[in-house]
């Protein structure tokens, strides 16, 4: 095996540290295939990019004066999760 392909595997196994299955339905299936397609990531990577979300907008529940906040354009609102 060569190295890179070597150091490759290894970054894997590092990073796969907890695997998971997730079930949805076809409609969310589909949602997640365009929304990884649109930002050019894997669907995995999209899941991790949504925890991090979530993560920051738990933070704006439990602390005071914290807000996440959508900008386009000149435009601002409050990220809102329903």
């Amino acid at each position: 095996m060569p190295i890179d392909q070597h150091r490759c595997n290894q970054a894997n196994k590092e990073m796969a540290t907890r695997q998971f299955r997730v079930n949805l339905s076809q409609k969310d299936s589909e949602y997640l295939k365009e929304i990884a397609k649109e930002l050019g990531l894997t669907e995995s990577e999209v899941i991790r990019k949504g925890l991090k979300l979530m993560a920051l907008y738990a933070k704006t529940e439990t602390e005071e004066d914290t807000q996440l906040i959508l900008q386009k354009g000149n435009e601002q609102r409050p990220l809102l999760i329903v």
